[in-house]
C-alpha cells in the first residue's frame, strides 16, 4: 500500500471515528436534556382549565358598582358570592368611598342585585362581607381552609377588569410577603396578626380588586388585591384561610355601608370605567390626537402656495390649520376620556398627570381659536355625542355654568352644554381642578373636555327608597334638597325656575333668556343629566354673542 494511500485510509478512520463519538456525545446530551425536561415536568404543577374554570365559578363573580346617596358611581371593585348566594365579598377601599349608601352587583348574564348592609368587614385583611337584598338563584364559591404548600400551585384568576368585562388568567399562586413586610413598603401600620400574604404569578387581571383566585376543583384559594405605595403598585392575594378566620370571628349583625371601618391597605380604587393611560402613553395619544386634527391640504400652516410664489389662505381649513370632522372629534373625545381617567387614579405620578394637563390644555387652547370654521362643526358633533345611550365615552363641549346642587358628599356644578342644552353635573372639586384651581361661577362659559360617566336622576330618592316610601327603621325619610320642586306634569323634577320646553335624554333646555350679571340663571336637571368627570375647562365669551369679525 502506497504512503498516499495509507495516509488517506488512516484519516478517513479518524474522521469516522470522530463523527461516531460525536453522535454518541449528542445522543447523551439530547438523552440528559429529555431526563431534565421530564423531571422538571414532573415538578411541575399541572395547567389549569380558564375556560372550565370560568363556566364552573363565573356566574358567581359580579362587578361592583357602588353607588352614593344621589345614586352615582363611586367606585368599581369586583365580587363574588358565598355559600348559598346571599353574600358577597368584596374590597373594603371601594365600599368605603365618600358617601357610599349601596352597591349593585351586576353578573355576566346581565342580572343585577343591590346590597346596603355588610355583616363583615375587617381592615387587616383589607375585605368586607355584603348582604343582598334579594337572594339570587345561584351558588356562591367555597372558600378553601387550605394554604399553598411551598410549591406553587396552578389556578385561574376570574375579575371585572377596570370594572368593563368579566376577564380570566392562569397563573400559578404561592408564598408572598409577610404583613409586617408589606406594610413597611407601604408605609402602614402592620395588623397585629401576623400572616403570609400570596402572590399570584401568571397572566393580567387589572382593576380588578376582590376577583378570586381558583384552583381546578372550585375552591377559592384566595382573593385578589392591588395596592399602591411610593414604590409603586403591588398586587398581592389575600389568602381564603385568612379570611375564613375573619368571618368566623365576626359578629353576625347587620350593619349601613357608613358604619364600615377604613382599610388598613392603600389599595386601587377604580373611579371610572376603562383602563387608564400612564403620563408616557397619555403623551403618545395626545400627539395622534394633534396629528389627526392638523389640515392635510396646508398641514397645517393655514395657506398653501400659489403658482406666483404667493401665499394664499387654505381653501380646506379656511387658515385655522384645522379639521373637524367625525374622526377628529371622536379623536379629541378619546383625548379627553384619557385625560379624565389619568386624572382619577391616584397611582399615577403627580408630575406626570401636570405635564399631560398643560399640554392637552394647549391644544384645547388651539381649538377654541379655530370659530370660523372649525367651531360650528364641533358644535354639531359633541350635540351629537352626548345624545349616546351608552357610557361612558369621551367629549369635548362648550358650556355654561348653570347652578349648583349640595349633596351628602359635597357641592356638584350643574351646566348646560351648547347650543344642545343637555344639562352636566360634575363635582365642584372636580372641575374646579380641572380648570387650574379657578372656580367657576353661574354664568361662565367654557370649553369642556372630559368623560361622560353615566345618567341619573337627581331628583331620584337614594339608595332605592322612593319619596313616598316610608323608610327602614333607623333611616331618615329622603327628602327633596332645598329649593327642588316636583312637577306632577313632567317625569322628573326641576330645581328653581321651570323652563321653556324638553331637550334631548328628556333633559329639560336651558331658559332662552340671557344671563343677567350677578343673577344665577336657572339651573335645571331631569333624569338624563349627565354626570361628567371633568379633564380640562378653559374660560371664553358667551357664544350666544355674534362673533367678533
Amino acid at each position: 500500500m502506497g504512503i498516499g494511500r495509507l495516509r488517506t485510509t488512516v484519516t478517513t478512520r479518524l474522521v469516522s471515528r470522530r463523527r461516531r463519538r460525536q453522535a454518541w456525545v449528542s445522543a447523551a446530551a439530547v438523552a440528559a436534556l429529555l431526563a431534565t425536561a421530564t423531571a422538571a415536568r414532573a415538578l411541575e404543577p399541572p395547567s389549569i382549565d380558564l375556560a372550565a374554570v370560568k363556566k364552573t365559578s363565573g356566574s358567581a363573580v359580579g362587578l361592583v358598582t357602588v353607588q352614593n346617596s344621589v345614586g352615582l358611581p363611586v367606585a368599581y371593585a369586583t365580587g363574588f358570592l358565598l355559600g348559598q348566594g346571599r353574600f358577597l365579598i368584596t374590597d373594603l377601599s371601594a365600599l368605603t368611598r365618600p358617601d357610599a349608601v349601596q352597591a349593585t352587583i351586576e353578573f355576566d348574564d346581565g342580572t343585577t342585585c343591590v346590597s346596603k348592609q355588610f355583616g363583615m368587614a375587617n381592615p387587616a385583611i383589607g375585605l368586607a362581607v355584603i348582604q343582598l337584598e334579594a337572594a339570587t338563584p345561584r351558588a356562591g364559591l367555597d372558600l378553601s381552609s387550605a394554604a399553598p404548600g411551598a410549591s406553587p400551585v396552578p389556578v385561574a384568576l376570574l375579575g371585572w377588569q377596570w370594572g368593563q368585562t368579566l376577564t380570566g388568567a392562569v397563573g400559578r399562586l404561592g408564598t408572598g410577603p409577610a404583613t409586617v413586610d408589606l406594610a413597611g413598603r407601604l408605609g402602614v401600620e402592620p395588623p397585629a396578626e401576623k400572616w403570609e400574604l400570596l402572590i399570584f404569578n401568571g397572566g393580567r387581571v387589572a382593576g380588578a380588586n376582590g376577583a378570586p383566585v381558583i384552583e381546578r376543583g372550585g375552591a377559592v384559594l384566595g382573593i385578589n388585591l392591588t395596592m399602591f405605595g411610593k414604590s409603586g403598585m403591588i398586587s398581592t392575594v389575600i389568602p381564603a384561610a385568612v379570611v375564613r378566620q375573619a368571618l368566623l370571628s365576626a359578629k353576625p349583625e347587620l350593619k349601613p355601608f357608613s358604619e364600615l371601618p377604613k382599610p388598613l391597605w392603600p389599595s386601587l380604587v377604580v373611579r371610572a370605567v376603562g383602563e387608564p393611560l400612564d403620563a408616557g402613553d397619555f403623551g403618545k395619544l395626545l400627539a395622534e390626537t394633534k396629528a389627526t386634527l392638523q389640515c392635510k391640504t396646508c398641514s397645517g400652516q393655514g395657506w398653501a402656495m400659489t403658482t406666483t410664489r404667493t401665499h394664499k389662505t387654505c381653501a380646506t381649513c379656511n387658515g385655522e390649520k384645522l379639521i373637524c370632522n367625525e374622526t377628529a372629534y371622536d379623536a379629541l373625545a378619546q383625548m379627553s376620556a384619557q385625560g379624565a381617567r389619568l386624572l382619577l387614579n391616584s397611582d399615577k405620578d403627580a408630575a406626570g398627570r401636570k405635564s399631560a394637563s398643560a399640554a392637552a390644555a394647549d391644544l384645547l387652547q388651539t381649538v377654541h381659536k379655530a370659530d370660523k370654521t372649525f367651531r360650528p362643526i364641533l358644535l354639531r358633533l359633541s350635540a351629537k355625542n352626548l345624545d349616546k345611550p351608552a357610557f361612558p365615552h369621551g367629549f369635548v363641549t362648550y358650556a355654561q355654568v348653570r347652578d349648583t346642587l349640595k349633596a351628602a358628599d359635597g357641592e356638584y356644578v350643574l351646566l348646560a352644554s351648547h347650543p344642545a342644552g343637555h344639562t352636566l353635573a360634575a363635582r365642584a372639586e372636580a372641575l374646579q381642578d380641572a380648570g387650574g384651581g379657578k372656580k367657576p361661577v353661574p354664568g361662565d362659559w367654557m370649553l369642556l373636555a372630559g368623560l361622560v360617566a353615566t345618567s341619573f336622576d337627581p331628583n331620584a330618592a337614594p339608595a332605592g327608597q322612593a319619596p313616598d316610601k316610608a323608610p327602614a327603621p333607623g333611616v331618615e325619610k329622603w327628602q327633596p334638597p332645598p329649593g327642588m320642586v316636583k312637577d306632577d306634569a313632567l317625569p322628573f323634577g326641576r330645581l328653581n325656575a321651570p323652563a321653556n320646553g324638553k331637550g334631548p335624554n328628556g333633559n329639560v333646555k336651558a331658559a332662552a333668556e340671557p344671563v343677567v350679571p350677578g343673577k344665577a340663571p336657572p339651573a335645571l336637571v331631569g333624569k338624563g343629566t349627565l354626570f361628567i368627570h371633568p379633564f380640562l375647562w378653559l374660560g371664553c365669551a358667551d357664544l350666544t354673542k355674534p362673533l367678533a369679525e
